[in-house]
């Protein structure tokens, strides 16, 4: 049987992996609109890009902390296949 206190902390876990996947993606997506752009001048856009980049990085090791995405940084390695 299933511990409630356990069930709980896994649904906790994958949720916050999905959202900070999700938060990840989103951040790619606008860091893509901002190199594409040609209206945001060049210095603006080393700055724009630079605290995006930092917010990547921030959500990927928030994700990467959590027990999934462990395991999946686990099956990466053996696999060869990127999750992410």
């Amino acid at each position: 049987m299933i511990n409630p206190g356990d069930l709980a902390k896994t649904i906790m876990d994958q949720n916050h992996n999905a959202t900070w996947s999700g938060s990840i993606y989103a951040l790619k997506d606008l860091l893509m609109f901002v190199n594409n752009s040609q209206d945001i001048a060049v210095k603006s856009k080393v700055i724009i890009k630079r605290q995006i980049e930092n917010e990547i990085k921030r959500y990927t090791d928030l994700k990467n902390n959590t027990e999934i995405g462990k395991k999946l940084n686990e099956i990466s390695k053996t696999t060869g296949f990127n999750f992410t």
